[in-house]
């Protein structure tokens, strides 16, 4: 095997995009980034991002249930495991308190524990493919850091009611 063969095969690559701030429009996307030369996207000249999985589903109230099989589904069937992703991307909001709670939540979980980076982008009717271009050209300027996580943006301050008296 050749060393640039031997490079590519340890190279995380693989981006996650996540967005559940739409209950009507929950969606993950799996895309690829390529290097045209050097070693880690933010010393190389990088080519484009190219899908290679999407899911778009209506959950409802279901996205907490939901979203992890979906993911794990997804990567399956593009035969990749949660150690080839490199980048998580989220939709912080504006959008579903619960939403958004879920896909930042999960996305910060997948940045901690495989030690990548998660971006957030604030998109209120943004496609997903448009979110994983802004999250990964964010990522290949340097403008984001492993173990920053990614903060929720609720657009609104929270109406958190009282308990009814009996």
């Amino acid at each position: 095997m050749k060393i640039k063969e031997k490079l590519h095969l340890k190279m995380r690559n693989k981006i996650l995009v996540v967005s559940t701030c739409n209950p009507e429009k929950t969606a993950i996307l799996l895309g690829e980034y390529s290097y045209t030369s050097g070693i880690t996207p933010r010393r190389c000249k990088c080519g484009g991002v190219k899908i290679t999985g999407k899911k778009v589903w209506r959950a409802k109230t279901h996205q907490s249930e939901e979203l992890l099989p979906a993911v794990d589904k997804l990567l399956k069937q593009n035969k990749l495991k949660t150690e080839d992703l490199g980048l998580i991307v989220v939709n912080i909001g504006p959008g579903s308190f619960t939403g958004i709670r879920v896909g930042v939540a999960t996305a910060n979980a997948f940045g901690f524990a495989l030690n990548i980076s998660v971006v957030g982008i604030k998109a209120r009717d943004i496609d997903i493919e448009k979110i994983m271009q802004k999250g990964f050209d964010l990522y290949k300027k340097g403008k984001t850091k492993k173990g920053i996580i990614a903060r929720p943006f609720y657009d609104k301050k929270p109406n958190i009611t009282t308990p009814k008296n009996k």
